[in-house]
């Protein structure tokens, strides 16, 4: 439910989405705001000197994807939870990693415990020896280095492999 849903607050609430996530969309660079009509008055003055244009075939997919009926967001939110718990089940006890459980996203973080092991040496060594490819945490930032970062939106049965096979690497790393 909204909150610009309540008739009582909805002149106060300011709502921004996009669909990037929601409608599988990355990289597409469309959303919306709802808000009073002042203030998207105000954000249009500001808005059409940064952004000339979403080209026709994006906004096209947008109207799509808000008016087909279609139930494949939450097919996609029961794989990433599907995966999410399969790598809990197997990682939580790893003591190659430090593991906390995600509590949204797509991504799950995976601190390297050991000393001598850079998120890059440990991501390049995986992906040799058994073709599984993470994302060294570096590129994220300085304080990243001793993570990995995996994606939860693969097919299952592709991912449970790879899981598998990250932890049976860390057993002879």
């Amino acid at each position: 439910m909204s909150p610009a849903s309540i008739r009582d607050i909805s002149k106060r609430v300011f709502t921004i989405g996009g669909f990037s996530k929601s409608f599988s969309m990355t990289g597409w660079r469309i959303g919306y705001c709802h808000a009073n009509k002042n203030l998207i008055l105000k954000m249009v003055k500001i808005q059409q000197h940064i952004l000339t244009n979403v080209p026709l075939f994006i906004q096209k997919a947008a109207i799509k994807a808000l008016t087909i009926k279609s139930n494949h967001i939450k097919k996609f939110n029961n794989l990433i939870n599907k995966n999410h718990l399969y790598a809990c089940k197997v990682l939580e006890n790893n003591s190659f990693f430090y593991f906390k459980k995600s509590y949204g996203g797509f991504f799950i973080f995976l601190k390297i415990l050991r000393k001598n092991v850079s998120s890059d040496k440990f991501c390049t060594q995986l992906l040799k020896k058994h073709n599984v490819a993470v994302t060294p945490g570096k590129y994220f930032g300085n304080n990243y280095n001793k993570y990995i970062r995996i994606s939860l939106s693969q097919n299952y049965l592709i991912f449970k492999k790879a899981i598998n096979l990250i932890n049976l690497f860390t057993k002879k790393f």
